[in-house]
């Protein structure tokens, strides 16, 4: 299936907080599914600076919408 979403938008990054409105949760809850390897891990892009990428959430949200 042909994503919606341009390239530019796929490859965007994305902070805890705009996870946690995403998914309606809390960010610790965000941590807590990365440690439990529910969510993927996220870059490491400075210290104490984190992002996952908009593209491996598209990944695990179509894998799980197919399973």
């Amino acid at each position: 299936m042909k994503s919606l979403l341009s390239d530019d938008l796929r490859d965007e990054l994305l902070t805890a907080a705009d996870l946690a409105a995403l998914f309606k949760v809390g960010k610790r809850t965000i941590y807590r599914k990365v440690a439990r390897g529910e969510l993927p891990r996220p870059l490491r892009i400075g210290h104490g600076i984190v992002r996952w990428k908009r593209r491996d959430l598209l990944a695990l949200l179509d894998e799980l919408h197919t399973s």
